[in-house]
């Protein structure tokens, strides 16, 4: 379990730092075809990807406070469930201090079962802020991390974002990278 956390962390901590600028949502389908998803962003944000993950921060937002959303689907060996998944997330040791509500609600996917759980925290310059965390297996093992934040006088329209984003994504097989000739 404590692998997880460290790939997550090293996930969500990169996707922040190292990035891949994929400029501005015009509100269609993005399609991450490595990683074997799609997601539409709404218009108004900034997307960036790293190994199997879309991000999306609000147009002027800064990261650490959002508005800020992200899909990763990555392959997996282990054993571990949502349930799993969530303890590593929303541990003692969690990267950004956040407290968890401990209240994880059933939700779908791209059809297929996950959990959700939503947390509250303050970022070190001192903005309050609210976030929902959503994992789920895929029949094939891939883990599914649908994760958001906002600044909590945003809530409301943040959340609807999130359920706007949870709709719209898909799973497929991944597609392998080609060799460019």
């Amino acid at each position: 379990m404590r692998k997880i956390l460290l790939v997550i962390a090293v996930v969500l901590l990169a996707s922040l730092a190292c990035n891949f600028n994929m400029g501005k949502s015009t509100g269609g389908e993005i399609r991450m075809d490595e990683a074997g998803f799609s997601a539409v962003i709404p218009p108004g944000y900034q997307m960036s990807s790293v190994v199997g993950e879309l991000g999306a921060v609000k147009d002027g937002a800064d990261a650490l406070e959002g508005p800020n959303f992200s899909v990763s689907v990555s392959p997996s060996n282990s054993k571990d469930d949502a349930n799993d998944i969530l303890d590593s997330l929303s541990g003692p040791n969690n990267v950004f201090n956040y407290a968890y509500s401990g209240v994880r609600v059933p939700v779908t996917v791209g059809g297929q079962p996950g959990l959700a759980e939503d947390f509250t925290g303050v970022t070190e310059s001192g903005v309050a802020i609210a976030g929902r965390d959503l994992v789920a297996i895929l029949p094939d093992g891939r883990q599914v991390l649908v994760s958001g934040h906002w600044p909590v006088d945003q809530q409301e329209q943040a959340e609807q974002v999130f359920q706007s984003i949870l709709n719209s994504i898909k799973f497929y097989a991944p597609v392998p990278p080609t060799a460019e000739p």
